[in-house]
């Protein structure tokens, strides 16, 4: 029977048990394979929803260590990283600035009501891309730069196959060395002769180590730093003390819990002694804060004005801007409410800024006006429900201002003679910034760039200048203090890619004024869409080159070490002296034309009321006419017509 069994089972390989019990290979005992078998059912994974030092699922702030890739909540590893200074999982050296938040997106369902929900999936998180759920079998890959968590299938698919180096997201610019993968379900563990676990990716030399998800190979589980943080919700308890809490029964843990409360905090505030006692010293507590404030009142108004801060530290700035908000409303110092410090502070500013608007006001470029035949002014409106417009107002048409803009291929040319290092020509593309060119040619026909210095000189970067104080704080248009950018035609045409681009600078979107600057660098396209380009240097390279060489002040890297002045701007060619002479040409002889058919036209009127009375007279003098009825009767000829004769209307012909 056993000989018929083993024959039927006949195989071409020696199995395990044959070569241990046979072959001479190594037996086990039956302690040795208990320990073996347990030590591989110790090394339990975490799942990839788990915090690494809680192991409990995420929280609201997920964050990710751009070293390790292990995954944590940050109300947990974050008191541990500022105790310990070292990664929960790795034991290396660890900063705050390691961790990057993790932005994850959970799966939603949609419940019975057909809304969105995602109770039933608390834990459950999806590809934002592919839509597909995260499961522990599911390769992750997160972007450092932005901390988007994705599929490596659609990274893969998406960004390396077609090298299409930007975040999925934020199409925001990226590298290889950006991806970090934080769960390979490929990467395992093998043996080696020595008897160690070491650690092997099958798909990707970039996964992180096995042990990362490994919860008996995490550092603070050996060395038990993180014992305080294993299940809690916010990081560990307050450590060391004397009170051992594990053997406090449930009555002692409520009692000293209620000593946290409003209650408690109450009553120790009033010293103990009773209910009386407490409400006496209580009383005795208040009346000593009452007399402390009014003290602390009487002080802050004596010394309102000692402990004056610096005016910059009460300007405004707006987002990503150098200097401070020109658009800021003007307040009325006067009205009840405007705080002293205000008064004192930014008043001044104010009258300051007033000062120099008023100063400029010679730099506006008188403006044409024409009829805007799709807006009224409003005034005949106003004359039927208004009680104080006067009666009888005669409604118009609004007036707008005239923008001559310049023909596909025309530019301007203007040169800046820089003391001291020569001179700059320049390009202008009045075709394609038609206002901001207008404003800048204006501006060096009036002379306003003469002795205005370059304030601010980075090499590798730009020169900037045109600020008629010096300090690039202020600026002014021929618009007024600012006027819109100007990228719609622009725009795929001209970029910040070579070296010598003329642009506007600015203080935010829409703050242009007179300020500019002339790129160094090559490659500034992060400047195409914030920064208006009107021009470009086609003569006097070598004086840019000059400039670029110019030392930084020891104080301020960004200002030249010596005073780059433009001593005189010279306009070689201007678009708009010819366009405005042909506007004001044109205007004249549509004037005369108006002039010529309102003379003819009431020629014509004179005429006809002449044609009018002659023909009343006629009428009157006439031999035929004969009779004095008012009928048709007294203009028929005698001949033609009898006197006794009867005219039959149409009702009395259907009778007959």
């Amino acid at each position: 029977m056993g000989a018929k069994k083993s024959a039927s089972k006949d195989r071409g390989y020696v199995t395990a048990s044959e070569w241990q019990r046979d072959g001479g290979g190594k037996t086990l005992t039956n302690t040795t394979l208990i320990s073996e078998r347990r030590s591989i059912s110790i090394q339990k994974k975490l799942p990839f929803h788990c915090c690494a030092l809680s192991f409990l699922p995420f929280g609201d702030h997920p964050v990710v260590s751009l070293k390790s890739g292990a995954m944590y909540d940050l109300d947990a590893v974050l008191p541990y990283v500022m105790k310990h200074k070292k990664d929960p999982v790795t034991g290396e050296t660890m900063k705050t600035s390691d961790l990057k938040p993790l932005k994850l997106k959970k799966c939603f369902s949609t419940n019975t009501n057909g809304r969105d929900d995602s109770s039933a999936h608390n834990n459950k998180y999806e590809c934002p891309i592919l839509g597909s759920e995260f499961t522990n079998a599911t390769k992750i890959c997160v972007v450092k730069k932005t901390g988007y968590a994705y599929s490596y299938k659609a990274i893969e698919e998406l960004v390396i196959k077609p090298k299409r180096w930007r975040d999925l997201m934020t199409d925001e610019k990226i590298t290889r060395q950006d991806l970090l993968v934080v769960q390979d379900p490929m990467a395992t563990t093998e043996t080696t002769a020595e008897g160690t676990n070491t650690i092997s990716a099958a798909s990707d030399k970039a996964s992180p180590n096995f042990r990362n998800r490994l919860i008996e190979k995490m550092d603070h589980v050996i060395t038990k730093k993180g014992a305080n943080f294993i299940g809690k919700r916010g990081g560990a308890k307050e450590e060391g003390g004397t009170v051992n809490t594990d053997a406090m029964s449930e009555d002692v843990k409520r009692a000293l819990d209620a000593l946290k409360t409003n209650e408690a905090k109450e009553a120790f505030k009033g010293g103990g002694g009773g209910k009386v006692a407490e409400m006496e010293m209580k009383k005795a507590n208040d009346d000593n804060s009452n007399n402390n404030t009014e003290k602390k009142r009487d002080l802050r108004k004596l010394h309102q004005y000692a402990d004056k801060p610096h005016a910059a530290d009460v300007v405004k700035f707006e987002p990503g801007a150098a200097t401070f908000s020109s658009k800021l409303e003007p307040v009325d110092y006067s009205k009840k409410g405007v705080s002293d410090r205000d008064y004192f502070l930014k008043r001044p500013l104010e009258e300051e800024r007033q000062r120099f608007l008023k100063s400029m006001k010679r730099f506006l470029k008188p403006r044409k006006y024409e009829d805007d035949n799709s807006r009224s002014d409003g005034k005949q409106a106003m004359g039927f429900t208004s009680t104080v417009g006067a009666l009888g107002l005669k409604g118009g048409k609004e007036k707008k201002p005239v923008f001559l803009n310049p023909k596909k291929g025309e530019k301007g040319y203007v040169s800046l003679d820089i003391h001291q290092f020569g001179s700059l020509n320049l390009e202008l593309h009045c075709d394609l910034a038609p206002r901001t060119c207008e404003n800048f040619l204006y501006l060096c026909e009036k002379g306003f760039y003469d002795g205005v210095k370059f304030h601010r000189n980075v090499p590798n970067f730009m020169i900037q200048g045109g600020d008629p104080t010096g300090t690039g704080k202020k600026g002014f248009s021929i618009y007024g203090e600012t006027f819109k950018d100007e990228f719609g035609l622009q725009k795929g045409v001209l970029r910040h890619k070579e070296r010598g681009v003329v642009s506007m600078a600015n203080k935010g979107k829409d703050t242009n004024n007179s300020q500019f600057f002339v790129t160094y660098g090559k490659n500034l396209t992060h400047l195409d869409g914030k920064h208006t380009i009107f021009g470009r240097v086609v003569g006097g390279l070598k004086v840019l080159d000059r400039l670029e060489d110019i030392e930084a002040d020891e104080k301020n890297s960004e200002k030249p070490s010596v005073d780059v002045v433009i001593e005189k701007t010279t306009v070689h060619q201007n678009p708009w002296t010819k366009m405005e002479k042909e506007y004001e040409d044109g205007v004249a002889r549509g004037a005369q034309r108006e002039t010529t058919a309102a003379v003819k036209t009431n020629t014509e009127k004179k005429l006809e009321e002449e044609e009018e009375e002659e023909e009343k007279k006629k009428r009157m003098m006439d031999p035929k006419r004969f009779g004095t009825g008012a009928g048709i009767g007294r203009y028929v000829s005698g001949s033609t017509a009898n006197v006794n004769a009867t005219f039959t209307t149409k009702e009395e012909e259907e009778e007959e």
